[in-house]
């Protein structure tokens, strides 16, 4: 319920209370709620118990009141990191719309997949905090509301607690220390090697050599970083912290190249002369004409396509 269609956690396996929580509400969710009209602070004190006078307001208008605390000095929740939260979702008119807790489990959420009122609060919040939040409707479904259950234009009230805080793992850098040593580029360096194409490549981890090498009918899953000869990064996995998949065949013919000569696992620095990158042509304003290009790619995966 609280993913803008509650999107489920990045990682891990999906299961029922995400489900639950998508903008199409499973059927144990209560049917019928259309949101309320009784907006006032004094109505939603008696109906939800939500004291405004007691708050802590945010300057984006959500507010919240502190239950519990857990132990000072626990780890913030960041937009990389999941959450398991035990919650209880109301309208103004006091109805629960969903309910961890009536389930028995708590939901594990990544943070950053969420509406607007969690990812803010979440970010503020620790291991063992409890408080009761109030979502205005702009940070929660906003005018198209969640139907059946949630109207437009509610504001939502919501109990939570962090159970755990599951941190991401760290992020997955460019080898800082092999650039250094290769570039820029000099095809005299040592291990250094070439190909007929002028493809040239240095090969930094070799993977198992019982991974399957790719082939052009192949899908591939990589982390990369491309640069030109003046030091711009014009294209990168690792700085958008997620890996690509390409078709493997359907790349620059230095790429096309490069992959079938590698290994899952393998992780090279290749160099790419512009005949064989985008020419004369270049691509766009990012890469000029007759540029070449220096890349390194990390082959994680090759997913067989027969």
């Amino acid at each position: 319920m609280i993913a803008m269609a509650l999107r489920p956690a990045k990682r891990g396996k999906r299961n029922t209370v995400a489900a639950l929580l998508t903008m199409v509400l499973a059927a144990t969710v209560l049917v019928g709620c259309n949101g309320s009209n009784a907006k006032t602070p004094e109505a939603v004190a008696a109906k939800v118990g939500f004291e405004h006078e007691k708050a802590t307001k945010l300057p984006s208008g959500v507010e919240y009141v502190v239950l519990a605390s857990g132990a000072e000095g626990g780890e913030l929740p960041t937009l990389r990191d999941d959450v398991r939260v035990h919650y209880e979702g109301r309208l103004l008119d006091g109805v629960v719309f969903d309910s961890s807790y009536e389930r028995g489990e708590p939901a594990k959420f990544g943070v950053s997949g969420l509406i607007p009122g969690w990812i803010e609060v979440l970010q503020l919040m620790r291991k063992g905090d409890k408080w009761q939040v109030y979502i205005p409707a702009e940070l929660a479904y906003g005018s198209m509301g969640s139907p059946p259950n949630i109207g437009p234009d509610a504001p939502l009230v919501f109990t939570m607690e962090i159970i755990e805080v599951l941190k991401a793992p760290p992020p997955r850098q460019s080898d800082a220390a092999a650039w250094a040593k290769y570039y820029p580029w000099n095809s005299a360096n040592e291990g250094v090697k070439s190909t007929g194409s002028g493809l040239e490549y240095v090969v930094l981890k070799s993977g198992d050599a019982a991974n399957p090498m790719a082939r052009k009918q192949d899908t591939v899953v990589v982390y990369y970083e491309g640069r030109l000869d003046d030091g711009t990064v014009f294209d990168s996995a690792y700085q958008r912290q997620e890996p690509a998949i390409f078709p493997a065949g359907r790349l620059i013919p230095g790429w096309v190249e490069a992959l079938q000569l590698m290994r899952a696992g393998d992780h090279w620095i290749i160099r790419v002369p512009s005949t064989i990158a985008y020419g004369t042509a270049g691509a766009g304003e990012v890469i000029p004409p007759n540029a070449d290009l220096t890349f390194e790619v990390e082959l994680l995966d090759v997913l067989r396509v027969e």
